[in-house]
């Protein structure tokens, strides 16, 4: 019963648009799913299974990693928070094995996170490891967001970056979650190109830089 009342106290915060109540049992959720054996389960089809069993974990952290994008996009430093998430081993895990898609969120949140402002060691290492995440996830999924991440980290294609940008845009504008972070993406995305840019080349020639700066 306590399980169910998590998950219905979880799903009404987000109904009543209470997003500080839903990163509270979020929370509660996550604790009951990662710490608890619980002897039934909020859902139907899965009574009488238990949070012991793998595959009962693995469907109930994918619920919560998809009903979790609305309070992480409508909270301040919720990008933020939905990194630390989701980069965790249990969760990327499950990502990886049954929601891929949902790279395309962690992707955006970690291009907009505050973190790269201050471009400390651990934003370095979230770009790492959602490079690594990306190149392992192509087979499976993938879209101009993640695709624009792989040609500035991976291929170093700077012009095809710029390219996949303008195809971005179009994407996040049409997004739920993603929408009004579109300038955002795109702000952040052209500092990247640039910082990388600068990063691997020891001499650059001007009149070459103006022209690519300026589609940037």
């Amino acid at each position: 019963m306590n399980t169910g009342a998590a998950w219905g106290k979880f799903a009404a915060e987000i109904l009543s648009g209470n997003w500080d109540g839903a990163m509270e049992e979020l929370n509660n959720v996550k604790d009951i799913i990662n710490d608890r054996v619980s002897p039934q389960l909020a859902y139907s089809f899965l009574i009488s299974q238990t949070y012991a069993d793998p595959t009962i974990q693995l469907y109930h952290r994918t619920w919560l990693i998809h009903w979790s994008l609305f309070p992480f996009f409508n909270t301040p430093n919720g990008r933020e928070q939905l990194c630390e998430l989701f980069f965790s081993p249990t969760f990327i895990n499950s990502i990886q094995t049954s929601s891929p898609w949902i790279v395309r969120y962690l992707t955006a949140a970690v291009v907009t996170s505050q973190l790269r402002k201050r471009n400390t060691n651990a934003y370095q290492k979230q770009v790492r490891d959602l490079v690594k995440i990306i190149k392992q996830e192509t087979y499976q999924y993938t879209d101009p967001i993640t695709e624009f991440v792989n040609a500035l980290y991976v291929d170093f294609d700077f012009e095809l970056a710029q390219r996949k940008l303008v195809q971005v845009e179009t994407v996040l504008k049409s997004d739920f979650f993603l929408a009004s972070l579109a300038d955002e993406f795109v702000e952040c995305a052209r500092h990247l190109i640039s910082e990388a840019y600068c990063r691997i080349h020891q001499v650059i020639d001007i009149k070459y830089s103006l022209v690519f700066w300026m589609k940037c």
